[in-house]
């Protein structure tokens, strides 16, 4: 899908001329790489893919590094993740390192963020904004047939605006969006839509399309997806 989501090219910082022990002049590039890696690691954090998703010949540490895996949960099951870095390959610079997952259903935005606090390690997860999802992590969304065409594909999401003040007034607000290149984003209401499903299924003039608001219902009912990160960014 496309995006309109940008990264800040954070300038790296001049190492000192003066000779110190090994930990002590480590540049904070060097540094975020270690918090970084440290952070995979504490994740247990598995990669099965790796896709260069913008390359940086002359200078392969600004290349973005998309990879896919999975993080183990509290039964040992393995949980699907992606994770997103600046650098060469294996090699994160820090300066955008993040993994996100999905964290179950939620039936309000509240409830979504909530959701992501409570994963391991607790507090540090945060609900992803809508760039994120839709740049990168839009994958761990599962995906259906929506109401406004079922012969397509779409997902529905939540996701935070990025301002806490606009996230308490849409406390209701999901998204949803097509599967394909030019897909435009389209906001609900958890409760209306419910009621949409609802009264489709009653009025529905084919046994095809009242067993597919039905099978609509019992996928959204209990809650929207949400989709979950940790990690740096600029």
């Amino acid at each position: 899908m496309g995006s309109a989501f940008r990264f800040l090219i954070i300038p790296s910082i001049l190492v000192s001329q003066l000779v110190f022990a090994e930990a002590s002049h480590l540049s904070r590039a060097d540094q975020r790489r270690t918090e970084a890696l440290t952070l995979v690691d504490k994740l247990s954090f598995t990669s099965q893919f790796q896709h260069e998703l913008s390359t940086n010949k002359e200078n392969p540490t600004q290349s973005l590094q998309l990879e896919y895996g999975g993080i183990p949960d509290t039964s040992g099951e393995k949980q699907k993740a992606i994770h997103i870095y600046r650098g060469e390959k294996g090699r994160p610079t820090g300066e955008i390192d993040l993994v996100a997952m999905q964290a179950g259903k939620a039936r309000t935005l509240i409830a979504a963020k909530k959701a992501c606090e409570k994963l391991v390690p607790l507090g540090q997860w945060r609900l992803a904004t809508v760039p994120q999802v839709m740049a990168f992590f839009i994958e761990l969304a599962p995906s259906f047939p929506l109401p406004q065409n079922p012969q397509k594909k779409g997902v529905l999401f939540w996701a935070s605006s990025g301002d806490e003040v606009k996230d308490k007034a849409n406390k209701e607000t999901f998204l949803s969006a097509w599967e394909e290149a030019d897909s435009k984003l389209e906001t609900h209401q958890f409760s209306t839509f419910l009621t949409r499903v609802r009264t489709t299924i009653a009025r529905a003039k084919s046994k095809e399309e009242k067993d597919y608001y039905i099978e609509l219902l019992k996928k959204t009912r209990e809650g929207i997806p949400a989709v979950c990160v940790i990690g740096n960014e600029p």
